[in-house]
């Protein structure tokens, strides 16, 4: 591939991520918020065995899909355009690029930012450690995985209540 084409492949690579990247970051937002009427239809003590359990699998295959989409998005990201700024001898746009040494501790960033500057932020290791070290999408795969337990374990709630009926864990005083 020449400079030209490949050129012409960032540029569209490029012009893609920014369209795709708002409507990538909202999705597991809309998850979460989905996940949240979900749950309350599956935790609610007078729902039926069978109405959590469909409630909880409809939870699960949303987090799914939303942790595909935000994956999906860094390979894009990751593959296409940092394979294509290499090859056009350009500097990536990865985090790690930007910052200088990447390795560094604390990493090579101005000091005259406000990152650097806030107050609440003055502890090394936690700017370090929360802002730097932990990805978006590692912070959001996180989240989405707990919930995602979450729905797991109510999916099996739900399959013992229809096997042997509710074993009432959830809503204790509805015991008979």
């Amino acid at each position: 591939m020449d400079n030209r084409e490949s050129e012409f492949l960032l540029a569209t690579a490029e012009s893609r991520r920014r369209q795709a990247d708002s409507f990538a970051w909202t999705v597991p937002g809309l998850a979460i918020a989905g996940q949240a009427f979900l749950l309350s239809i599956a935790l609610a003590p007078n729902t039926e065995p069978l109405a959590r359990f469909l409630a909880s699998l409809a939870g699960l295959v949303a987090l799914i899909a939303s942790s595909h989409l935000l994956a999906k998005q860094v390979y894009n990201f990751d593959v296409v355009i940092e394979r294509e700024r290499k090859r056009l001898g350009l500097p990536g746009v990865q985090m790690d690029g930007l910052r200088g040494e990447p390795d560094s501790f604390p990493p090579s960033f101005p000091t005259n930012t406000s990152y650097v500057k806030r107050r609440w932020w003055s502890n090394r290791l936690v700017r370090h450690w929360f802002a730097v070290r932990w990805k978006a999408v590692f912070v959001w795969g996180i989240a989405l995985g707990v919930l995602a337990g979450i729905d797991c374990f109510l999916i099996g709630y739900s399959i013992y209540a229809l096997a042997y009926g509710e074993p009432h864990w959830l809503s204790p005083s509805q015991v008979r």
